[in-house]
This record gives C-alpha cells, structure tokens and sequence, in this order.
C-alpha cells in the first residue's frame, strides 16, 4: 500500500504506536570517504508544526544555540513522551488533532543480487560502478566492481571475493545490490488519518508470506506502508565489454602466477597479489570496445519490494515477479531486515560566518 510523503505533524510523541511507515532516510556504499559538507541548518529546519513536543532533554546543543530543529531530528536520540502524556495533550482544549510519530530505528532494504542475462559461452567484461545522492551532491563507491567471465570453459575472475560468490555467470551475470538504510516509523491511525485526509483501515486486514514466513498481526510484527515518492537511492553504471579467450599459455601464466597456484585463493587471501594478477594477465583480454548501461531503480522498486531485480532488453533497472521472468537468479537474505540501528546526533561545528560544518570519515 503506498502513501504520499507530503504531510503536516502538530504533535509529535516518541511512544510506540500501531502503524509502522517507512521513510527513505540514508544510503551507505563507500568503504572510504573523506568528505566536508557545509550547509545552513536553515536548509533542514522543519517549520510546518503548529506544535512540536519532545522531551525537556531531547534538545541537542547545537538546536539551544540557534533555535531550530533540523528536518530529521527523528532519526536520532534515545526516549520520547509516554503514552500518559500524549492521552493528555490530544484531550486538551486546544488541541485539534495530536498525530505522534515514534521512530522505529533504520532497517535495510532487501539484502540480494540483480541479474543481466548473458551468452553462456561469449567471454565478456563486466565493470559496475555503483553511486548515490543527498540531493545535492553524488557520490560513488571507491571499490572497484568487476568481473571477467571467459565463457567455456567457466572461468570466471571477479574483484573480490563476494563479488565472485554473487556470481552466478552461466546464462546471467548477478551482482550484490548495494545496501541501503530507511527510516521506519510509527504512527496513530487515527489522529494520522484525521491529519492527512488518508483511510488506513486496509491496515487492519491479515496476511502471510509464504517465502519469509512473516505473519502480520504475530508478537513482533506489524504492517508496514511504504511512501509512493521513494524509491531506494542508488544508481548504477555497467561497462560490458568483449574479452579475447584464454589460450592454454594464458591458463598456464594466470596459475603459475596465482599463490598455490590457486587464483580463488589469491583473491580471497592475497589481494595485493591478485591484483598484480588481474593486471597482468586479465586486462590485456579487453578488446576495449565497451557499451554502456546507466541503471536507474524503477519506479516500483520501494525498499521493502521483493521482486526479482533484473535489467530489461532496452537496459532498464527493473523489478518484476519471478513467474514472469523466463530465465533468472537471485540470492536473497531476508534476515538482514530483522536487524534495527539506530543513529546518533550529527556532529556539527559552527563557523564564525554561522555556517555548518561536518566533516565525515568512513
């Protein structure tokens, strides 16, 4: 069920509530960075609150200087009101309409690969280079993905060792999708109904999936509504390229030249040394005439879709039913959505022309 992320809160309280809905919040891909962004937190005040109500100590010291809440205060800091104190505030006199909103925490979107069909004997390069975006500026993953399919007889070299195990590589090329953090929240469906003009009564009816074995309505769970405006926020670039075949001499050269003899050894446990390897003796295959893909996730794809993620015959990232897509593979760990985390408050420095400043590492 999808919801319109356009909305006014009066009343906010950090107690948990019946409504689970999911907000995109952050994407992490890069392994490295070092990087420093300087904003007014004018550009994350949030100024469409009649009433905003927190607890006395949820301020952070940088809100008591300059007197304004940034626009994702949710995703951060511990507590909130209780219930008692929320029942309070909706039965005052004054009071309209109190729509609390309590943070669940940041849960990934579905852990798995996606797929691009293949010749099974054709030997081809595949380079993907994934980025993303705050809206204002892009920024893309330091490691180098990549992978030199040699067709028959099935040997197959990727950039690292995950990227292999991803890799199914007979009639398909599968890479790991990268992972992505959204905010998930609570909210009260009645006051939140009221609030947004919406009827969240489809909530109330019971479903099970079959493939992950959750129950809606089960000690633990809840309905989860995704936002109609958010998609996750990645977006990749692949280089496919023809490769020249392997002749008996290069076999010899690559294992001669592998530890042990052994090239998946050399990849997982000797990355310097495969490196060399992948230099030397892999490169030099590339006939150098590349096409490129940008990918571009659909319109359907929500961070909580489960759909076979594949690229389309005109090159378009898309997300389908496996029923529906005639040859296909994909490795999904649902797990991974069990798992919350939480986040701490940025820390900003002011500078002397009362601009911001965060310097991020990692």
């Amino acid at each position: 069920m999808n919801l319109h992320s356009n909305r006014i809160l009066f009343i906010v309280a950090g107690a948990l509530l019946i409504i689970i809905c999911t907000l995109a919040y952050s994407f992490s891909i890069m392994k490295q960075a070092n990087e420093e962004v300087t904003q007014n937190i004018t550009d994350f005040s949030r100024g469409s609150y009649d009433i905003l109500v927190r607890p006395e100590d949820a301020r952070t010291e940088l809100e008591r200087q300059l007197n304004l809440v940034e626009e994702n205060y949710l995703g951060v800091g511990q507590g909130g009101i209780s219930l008692e104190e929320w029942s309070d505030i909706k039965n005052h006199a004054d009071v309209e309409i109190a729509a609390p909103v309590a943070s669940i925490g940041l849960f990934t979107a579905l852990d798995r690969t996606w797929m691009m069909e293949k010749d099974p004997v054709d030997p081809v390069y595949y380079e993907v280079e994934y980025s993303t975006s705050d809206g204002n500026q892009d920024y893309i993953a330091q490691e180098k993905t990549f992978m030199y399919d040699f067709g028959e007889p099935h040997l197959r070299f990727g950039s690292d060792f995950d990227v292999s195990s991803a890799y199914f590589g007979e009639e398909i090329a599968t890479f790991n999708f990268p992972v992505s953090y959204h905010q998930v929240v609570a909210v009260d469906p009645v006051e939140e109904g009221e609030l947004i003009g919406h009827d969240f009564s489809p909530l109330e009816e019971r479903a099970f999936d079959p493939t992950t074995g959750y129950s809606e309505g089960e000690e633990g769970y809840a309905s989860i509504m995704t936002l109609s405006d958010v998609s996750v926020p990645v977006e990749m670039r692949v280089t496919v390229d023809a490769l020249e075949p392997l002749t008996d001499a290069d076999l010899t050269e690559i294992y001669d030249h592998s530890v042990e003899g052994n090239p998946m050894l050399t990849m997982a446990e000797f990355p310097e040394e495969y490196d060399e390897l992948v230099e030397e003796h892999l490169l030099p295959q590339r006939l150098h005439n590349p096409k490129t893909l940008e990918l571009h996730p659909s319109d359907n794809h929500f961070p909580f879709s489960e759909g076979v993620l594949y690229v389309t015959e005109d090159g378009n990232l898309s997300i389908g039913d496996p029923d529906d897509i005639p040859n296909y593979g994909q490795v999904s760990h649902y797990t991974a959505q069990q798992i919350k985390f939480n986040l701490e408050p940025v820390d900003y420095n002011i500078r002397e022309d009362g601009s911001l400043a965060v310097e991020q590492v990692g």
